[in-house]
């Protein structure tokens, strides 16, 4: 099975919160999961109260427990982010 994780990332690449848990909180895990199927998820993600304002970027992926190993993903241009993780393209602006 896999779990989701969810990055906030600062403008180094440096992760300042993070949330990781299994989709639908372990309801459906994983390896029972068809082809093409779209699972809708949330996750929340908790904030350090001495973070500074700024602007940040989301990441999220997938990673095997309990190797840590991240799935390979594929963009929408057919290449394959090294890092297993997709940086959504809208930044996050916290004040």
């Amino acid at each position: 099975d896999y779990t989701v994780f969810v990055h906030l990332l600062d403008e180094n690449d440096q992760m300042v919160a993070g949330s990781d848990s299994q989709p639908l909180n372990g309801r459906y895990p994983t390896t029972i999961w068809q082809a093409d199927e779209t699972i809708p998820d949330t996750h929340t993600l908790p904030l350090p109260q001495n973070l500074p304002p700024g602007t940040y970027r989301l990441a999220l992926g997938l990673y095997h427990q309990p190797s840590g190993q991240r799935l390979p993903l594929e963009l929408s241009t057919g290449q394959v982010d090294p890092a297993g993780r997709y940086i959504l393209p809208q930044p996050v602006t916290i004040r």
